[in-house]
């Protein structure tokens, strides 16, 4: 009777460290280099595993940029110009709001403003820019200051994107 018990447990231990292993390496919208920490973290991993893990993640990340890329252009062909300049216009008002947001709880300059209207308009284009590298762009426009009450935003809100507040 032990050998089943002991089993089953072996089993479900294994199936609970693969769904563990699994829903860490591949959560929607989470930055690799996050995912990499909380599994080296969460499962001891070795440095030969960090690398390899490291590895795949990076290519998952190239390849739901090229993916989503790729989506935009096929909706670009099904959609008239009209549709896509309406698109495009909501996709403006959209970057002009968070721009709001940030110039009003940061007290962003008006060149601080447009550098991250800029880095937004980025983003749109190029969807491999990860939230990691997104976040140290927008530091780099911040001042020491501005930083700071980011980041206490951010602590106090949840962390929830690469321009928290949204």
């Amino acid at each position: 009777m032990k050998r089943p018990v002991t089993l089953l447990t072996s089993t479900a231990l294994l199936a609970t460290a693969l769904t563990v292993g699994l829903t860490m390496a591949a959560p929607q919208g989470r930055d690799p280099e996050l995912h990499l920490q909380a599994m080296t973290q969460h499962l001891n991993l070795t440095e030969t595993q960090q690398a390899e893990i490291s590895k795949l993640l990076e290519q998952h990340r190239q390849q739901r940029g090229v993916s989503r890329q790729a989506l935009r252009e096929q909706v670009d062909a099904v959609l008239t110009d009209e549709q896509r300049q309406s698109r495009d216009a909501r996709i403006q008002e959209r970057i002009e709001r968070r721009v709001s947001h940030m110039t009003e709880r940061l007290d962003l300059t008006s060149d601080q403003a447009q550098q991250m209207r800029d880095l937004l308009a980025e983003k749109r284009a190029n969807p491999s820019l990860t939230r990691t590298e997104m976040r140290e762009r927008v530091a780099s426009v911040l001042s020491e200051d501005q930083r700071a009450q980011l980041e206490q935003t951010r602590q106090r809100r949840g962390d929830r994107g690469p321009m928290s507040p949204r």
